[in-house]
């Protein structure tokens, strides 16, 4: 898959770049931002599990805890921008693995 080569974008009036009248999904600046990211972090996806052996949601939260190591799973994952229930399937997973230790916070 490739982007596409980027087209200016539409014109106004006054010589001026509008997103009043947009001719394609590509002349919206977001979408732009959105195909950089996506391409890029699927280099980072295949990165990730070459040379580190887990995954770019493994290294977020490897990442979150460890510049907060005593953080709850709810903090954890909404830092990470990941579901709750999905952060704790993949804490689980990587406690089996070794990458994280688990315990219950004091609060609870």
């Amino acid at each position: 898959m490739s982007i596409p080569p980027s087209r200016p974008a539409p014109v106004g009036a006054q010589g001026k770049p509008t997103l009043k009248d947009p001719q394609e999904i590509e002349d919206f600046l977001l979408y732009r931002l959105f195909r950089i990211t996506h391409v890029g972090l699927r280099g980072t996806d295949d990165m990730y599990k070459r040379e580190l052996g887990i995954s770019r949601r493994e290294w977020r939260i490897l990442a979150y805890l460890a510049r907060t190591p005593d953080a709850s799973l709810k903090a954890l994952a909404a830092d990470a921008g990941i579901d709750v229930v999905v952060a704790s399937r993949t804490v689980a997973d990587m406690h089996s693995r070794g990458l994280v230790d688990k315990r219950r916070s004091p609060a609870s």
